[in-house]
């Protein structure tokens, strides 16, 4: 037996006949690192994962800058006579396809860019709810107004339960 393992060896031994003076002094021990462990605080701003002279960071100045911040921004529609007319879908994909070309925007969640996910023979597909372009006709908006309202994510979430908003 080398020397390293008889030391190991008198260690555990010593551990095991001394269980009780064992975990005393462990618990003694971690008492202090507990005390000292309520006074870390975590920095997780952006800063401190960049250098100021980086251009993504610069970037992220710029949106600060333009949008006040940089969470999610909400921009409510109310259509009294309801959302599901094939005029007004066009001009939620209007206004959903501008807004999202801005600079600084990732992207645009709107019943206009919904995506419906759809399981079948053991594959799973995600298309859009709605057309990116092209002419949109009563049955489309029917049926893109019942895919919306199947799916629980969207319902109560980017649709009012009115259909209204």
């Amino acid at each position: 037996m080398t020397r390293a393992e008889r030391i190991t060896t008198e260690f555990v031994r010593c551990v095991i006949d001394y269980r009780r003076v064992a975990i005393f002094l462990g618990v003694l021990l971690l008492i202090p690192c507990a005390v000292a462990c309520t006074g870390l605080r975590v920095n997780n701003t952006i800063t401190t994962w960049f250098l100021e002279s980086d251009p993504y960071l610069q970037s992220y100045y710029a949106y600060q800058k333009v949008f006040g911040n940089d969470e999610v921004a909400v921009i409510a529609f109310r259509e009294p006579t309801g959302l599901f007319t094939p005029a007004t879908l066009e001009l939620l994909r209007t206004v959903s396809r501008r807004i999202g070309a801005q600079r600084h925007v990732q992207r645009v969640l709107s019943i206009a860019t919904a995506t419906a996910i759809e399981g079948k023979d053991g594959t799973l597909s995600v298309r859009p709810v709605l057309a990116e372009t092209g002419p949109i006709d009563a049955a489309q908006a029917a049926r893109v107004r019942q895919v919306l309202l199947d799916d629980p994510i969207y319902r109560g979430n980017i649709l009012s339960d009115d259909q209204k908003t």
